[in-house]
């Protein structure tokens, strides 16, 4: 069996395969996880003794097997220098939103960055974080964390801009002020497009039955809930396939004709709203819903598709 020594390298400095430049306590390692539903796999290689351990399994709880088996190989991190030698000196408040390193901050495609969010708040020890309710990190050290329920540690670092960056082998994240906000926005668009399904069926349903009737700016409305539908699929698209440039900008002239489409839409549903005297309280909710709706499909649109397309 190696040692903790053989486990973790020497050196001052070495670069994770993320390309983030890591001082102090720097290890000789890298890897990377995969994780899906009742299933996980880790890669771990250790460059100093070029050994290399890959576990894959396919049942719950296998974080017991990909964490448990590089440490019955590698050595066990109670042992290790970065966790024996480490001393706080210094207390940095880390609370706050983060985003995985590898999102995507720019384009058409930036609101997938948002799947990667991480807040964190300080529990009521000042060197643990939660994730929610649930404990996430520990400090060990004036820079160093330790990953809850693994052996993993976490550096901390800052960008140019004063940023926080936690990183470790396999990823890293960095602290962000808007992502908290574009998180939600993305929930609640969800929420609009699986609503709006709902309502194109019912009234598919009606139409069937012979019961749909006429309303004020019922086109309109129709319209608008088909362009939603028409920017949903398309960003669900953007982010499940890989398209050439001219089909990329096809898709976005797509959600942007959508966005208009729903602009359209907003104004004229407003327009019957305020105008229609006879309308019932019900229907006067549903148009304002409506409304509602579309403006927040054309600001989701013109935010996260078509801000900074061309960058």
């Amino acid at each position: 069996m190696l040692s903790a020594s053989d486990f973790y390298g020497d050196s001052d400095i070495t670069k994770n395969c993320h390309g983030l430049w890591v001082t102090e306590y720097a290890v000789s390692t890298m890897g990377h996880g995969g994780n899906t539903n009742a299933g996980s796999a880790n890669l771990v290689f250790d460059k100093k003794s070029k050994t290399g351990v890959v576990v894959v399994t396919n049942q719950q709880g296998e974080a017991v097997f990909c964490n448990g088996i590089p440490k019955i190989i590698f050595g066990s991190f109670e042992n290790n220098p970065i966790y024996t030698n480490a001393k706080i000196t210094k207390r940095t408040d880390i609370s706050g939103n983060y985003v995985l390193s590898r999102g995507l901050f720019d384009g058409v495609t930036k609101f997938s960055s948002c799947l990667g969010y991480l807040p964190l708040a300080q529990g009521e020890n000042p060197d643990s974080y939660t994730q929610g309710d649930i404990p996430a990190l520990t400090r060990i050290s004036d820079n160093i964390y330790m990953l809850e329920g693994s052996t993993d540690f976490l550096y901390q670092s800052e960008t140019s801009d004063g940023k926080i960056i936690l990183e470790y082998s396999s990823m890293a994240y960095v602290q962000s002020d808007t992502v908290k906000y574009e998180f939600i926005s993305v929930i609640i668009f969800a929420m609009i497009f699986f609503l709006t399904i709902v309502m194109l069926t019912i009234k598919g349903i009606k139409k069937l039955a012979k019961k749909y009737r006429a309303v004020p700016a019922g086109k309109a409305i129709i319209a608008g809930q088909f362009a939603r539908i028409a920017v949903g699929i398309v960003l669900v698209l953007l982010i499940t396939a890989i398209v050439k440039k001219a089909v990329l900008v096809i898709m976005c002239i797509t959600a942007g004709a959508g966005a208009i489409v729903c602009l359209v839409s907003a104004v004229l549903t407003a327009k019957a709203l305020f105008t229609e005297k006879e309308m019932k309280k019900s229907a006067r909710v549903r148009y304002a819903v409506s409304v509602v709706c579309n403006l927040f499909a054309t600001g989701f649109v013109v935010y996260f598709q078509l801000f900074n397309f061309w960058t």
